[in-house]
């Protein structure tokens, strides 16, 4: 009777882990997975598609391996600060924050979309085991290279405009100006 029920819990553990691993290898967004040696243990298709990189290629591999599929260099990327902080590779970030046990950044990656680049928002956040002891890392990255683009434009139009608005201030202050200027000869003129 005991084996039986251990079969059977054996069973649905195999089922659960299936259905786990189905859910992050179709999840929409990039999700990597680190061990606390920093190699890839999970990398899922949607990673696949924006790198290019296959997760034979990048599962088991040492230290910073997934830094060759980002950027074309064996390199930390931003799951790797998860697990250990580098002030020097923080710096590359233009837009790096913690909050709490998450670290949030976006970065131009070259070596993606089969070699246009894309600009990657990350969050990334350790993972522990039951007992608390830090266990890997993982990482949901997102391409956000339209809505950067799109940023891009609005600033450009916001400077046009602060732009347009110094001009028309200055024609403004000519204006009254030459108002003064126009009044104060029509006295002299008595007109």
């Amino acid at each position: 009777m005991e084996d039986e029920i251990e079969k059977e819990k054996a069973e649905k553990t195999i089922v659960t882990e299936q259905i786990l691993s189905n859910i992050i290898d179709f999840f929409p967004d990039p999700i990597i997975v680190i061990d606390k040696e920093g190699r890839v243990i999970i990398w899922n298709k949607a990673t696949e598609e924006l790198t290019g990189t296959l997760a034979v290629e990048v599962i088991g591999q040492e230290k910073y391996a997934a830094g060759l599929a980002f950027y074309g260099e064996k390199r930390p990327i931003l799951i790797d600060l998860a697990l250990e902080s580098d002030d020097v590779l923080e710096k590359k970030y233009p837009l790096l924050k913690r909050e709490g046990a998450v670290i949030i950044g976006e970065n131009f990656t070259p070596k993606t979309l089969g070699g246009k680049g894309n600009c990657s928002w990350g969050r990334a956040t350790t993972l522990c085991d039951e007992n608390g002891n830090v266990i890997g890392a993982v990482e949901v990255v997102r391409d956000v290279t339209e809505r950067k683009q799109q940023e891009d434009v609005l600033k450009k139009k916001i400077t046009e405009l602060e732009k347009m608005d110094g001009l028309a201030i200055e024609r403004e202050l000519r204006m009254a100006e030459l108002k003064k200027t126009i009044k104060e000869l029509q006295k002299k003129l008595g007109i």
